[in-house]
């Protein structure tokens, strides 16, 4: 079990770090446009599908994994499909220490268990612990037919005295949103609508014609704004589930432009009647450079798709939708994305690879769920493997423009070659606890371990194993740790008997030295 770390050697933030994609409603002073007379006669078909949850969050704090976090309760709405399962978003169970599923009329409660989750796309199935034996049973839902622009749904809430209430809601467009912890994006709709305050504010079913449509995720209640999954997204998690294979979407490998710019045009001989996107980096080994698309390659088709200047393309359900919804149209069931483009004038195609290879090189920790932050605590001196919850948490909400340049380097950069294809993460040195043997070592906190006594550092596994040998004749008693920096102090030396006389101070203040 974990414990606080005494504040004689160490100061650290008290918030929270919650990687909640879903924000709880807001309130509006317009009317709320319900409908009881809709959900008076869809009561009785409904009622048992919908289902209470109340997720316990235990959110790690990525800056300060040493601290247990603080408790806190989210409520939020389920919905039963016709498999039996029960379909609500991921952030309704990331990070959670216990899940209660009730019943509409939250007469009957029973714990519910996570049977899949993916948290691309931001959703997540459950079941009672109970299995066959549970109380709430259900018919369950099917899903609806896609939407079309102007159209309308409705999204229903359940009131804390079981009063079913649903709200209008009309489509506006499709959209690639940003999921859980913004890790990723997926395929989403965007609504208007004004909603009332509900107990059940987190996740909310979409419904069309009585079928299941999408689940909300977001409101700006000053905007009447409402931000689902898409039925699209449902669809490809469901199938993914049903046939046990590997959730979230692949990345292509790539960074490009717009060919807005004649001048641009011009010079990459591109014909007059033809738009697209220019490829202006390839990540080494991803499905782009496996494909044979060179950098400055202008891609104008995908999938038959007409991809426009800005990189759209016309859907044919919805208005314009960025084109890496085609890799969530795609994927799965296709093992390959066909494009069409042009190089210096020329036609080309290719065939690209959709597989999620390119994910397992990923340098940088994305998320937290589910797991504690590693740690690693050597004479004072407190390592961490980088990571995105890390970053946000120490650099505020616009940490990308307030990170050092290393890291701001890694974030865009940390796919490619010359990053050291053999490092599976990146350690830093989060922190600096006073002591005997970090005296004079101020300011080198967030720096990147590189090397230990000539030895390269791939993760926190290696730097533990390196700094718990013992002394040998020829370290004269000492670790020395390489850092990744140009000016000042670029490495640091420690003396081994020291550190552990340390190590035996904070374990009897409380401090674990590390949790894994």
């Amino acid at each position: 079990m974990r414990s606080s770390f005494p504040l004689l050697f160490i100061s650290c933030l008290s918030c929270l770090l919650l990687i909640i994609s879903c924000k709880p409603l807001e309130s509006s002073n317009s009317q709320t446009s319900t409908h009881p007379e809709i959900a008076e006669e869809a009561k009785d078909h409904f009622s048992q599908s919908f289902i209470r949850i109340q997720s316990t969050i235990k959110a790690p704090l990525a800056h300060a994994p040493w601290q247990l976090p603080k408790p806190q309760n989210q409520y939020g709405m389920g919905v039963v499909l016709e498999n039996g399962y029960i379909l609500t978003s991921a952030s309704m169970v990331a990070n959670t220490s216990y899940i209660e599923i009730s019943s509409s009329d939250d007469l009957i409660k029973e714990q519910a268990v996570v049977v899949a989750c993916d948290y691309d796309s931001n959703l997540a199935l459950l079941q009672s612990q109970l299995g066959t034996d549970s109380q709430l049973k259900s018919t369950g839902i099917s899903l609806s037919q896609p939407i079309t622009k102007d159209d309308t749904a409705q999204i229903w809430q359940l009131e804390s005295q079981g009063e079913t209430l649903t709200t209008t809601a009309t489509f506006q467009k499709a959209l690639m949103i940003s999921t859980i912890g913004e890790v990723g994006s997926t395929l989403g709709y965007q609504f208007k609508a004004s909603l009332q305050r509900s107990s059940n504010s987190f996740c909310l079913p979409v419904i069309k014609d009585e079928k299941l449509l999408g689940i909300m995720v977001s409101y700006r209640a000053d905007e009447q704004r409402c931000t689902s999954v898409s039925l699209e997204s449902i669809q490809r998690f469901i199938h993914t589930f049903e046939n046990n294979g590997n959730y979230g979407l692949p990345l292509l490998g790539l960074n490009f432009k717009n060919t807005l710019s004649p001048t641009y045009r011009d010079w990459l001989k591109l014909p007059h009647d033809e738009q697209g996107i220019i490829v202006t980096k390839i990540i080494p080994n991803s499905p782009i450079e496996q494909a044979g698309i060179q950098k400055y390659d202008v891609i104008t088709h995908i999938e038959e798709y007409d991809i426009d200047s800005k990189g759209y393309f016309n859907h044919p359900n919805y208005p314009k939708i960025f084109w890496t919804a085609l890799i969530e149209q795609a994927y799965p069931k296709q093992a390959t994305l066909k494009m069409k483009g042009y190089r210096k004038g020329e036609p080309i195609e290719f065939d690209v690879p959709l597989n999620q290879e390119l994910k397992k090189h990923q340098k940088l920790i994305r998320n937290y769920f589910d797991e504690d932050p590693l740690y690693f605590v050597y004479g004072g001196f407190i390592f961490q493997e980088l990571s995105l919850p890390y970053l946000s948490t120490v650099y505020g909400g616009k940490w990308l423009q307030n990170v050092p340049y290393s890291y701001f380097n890694l974030v865009n950069n940390e796919l490619l070659s010359d990053l050291d294809p053999e490092s599976k993460r990146v350690v830093i040195l989060s922190r600096v606890i006073p002591s005997p043997i970090t005296r004079g070592y101020t300011g080198v906190e967030g720096s990147i371990i590189t090397h230990i006594n000539g030895e390269k550092i791939n993760d926190i596994h290696d730097l533990k194993s390196q700094l718990s040998l013992a002394p040998t004749a020829q370290s004269l008693g000492l670790h020395t740790l390489k850092l990744d920096r140009e000016h000042q102090i670029n490495k640091i030396v420690i003396d081994i008997e020291g550190a552990q006389k340390v190590n035996q101070t904070l374990q009897q203040r409380g401090l674990p030295l590390f949790n894994f």
